[in-house]
């Protein structure tokens, strides 16, 4: 495969199995944001496709009962964002969360941050939550937001 098609197929896998998102973390520093992209699979030749390429490190998951055993890629932060800019024009169904994700600033938290700039994080974080949700309720959400020109779904 040539770099371009490695991009394509890996915009693909997370458009299909993965996950875009801006984690929040609290601690005593305040409340920071980040980007954080995942890929789940059973089959771990997908995410080892993934981490050849791209880095990541990858940490087998149960989630109990008869579910099979899953083994999650993860990129976070800058390395995330480095990530989401090689695979976005690639995105088809989350490529508005890629977008969003890439305009998180990195390294800042509350005790950095302006009360502007804050409030920016926190817009980034709620709709990409919104975004990520499922169900009647959610695409009811994505709706507004769309027709207040704050996504530009197409």
């Amino acid at each position: 495969m040539n770099s371009g098609e490695i991009k394509a197929y890996t915009a693909a896998l997370v458009d299909g199995e993965g996950t875009i998102r801006v984690s929040r973390q609290v601690s005593r520093a305040g409340v920071r944001y980040f980007p954080d992209v995942t890929i789940y699979n059973s089959d771990r030749r997908l995410p080892l496709f993934v981490q050849s390429n791209f880095g990541g490190v990858i940490r087998p998951t149960w989630h109990g009962g008869n579910r099979k055993l899953l083994y999650e890629w993860r990129v976070r932060r800058a390395e995330a964002k480095k990530f989401l800019r090689q695979i976005e024009p690639y995105l088809i169904a989350k490529r508005e969360q890629a977008r969003l994700a890439l305009s998180c600033p990195l390294g800042k938290s509350g005790r950095d941050t302006t009360p502007s700039e804050y409030q920016k994080m926190e817009d980034i974080h709620r709709k990409i939550t919104i975004l990520n949700r499922r169900g009647r309720r959610a695409e009811q959400l994505r709706m507004e937001l769309k027709t207040q020109g704050q996504l530009s779904l197409f």
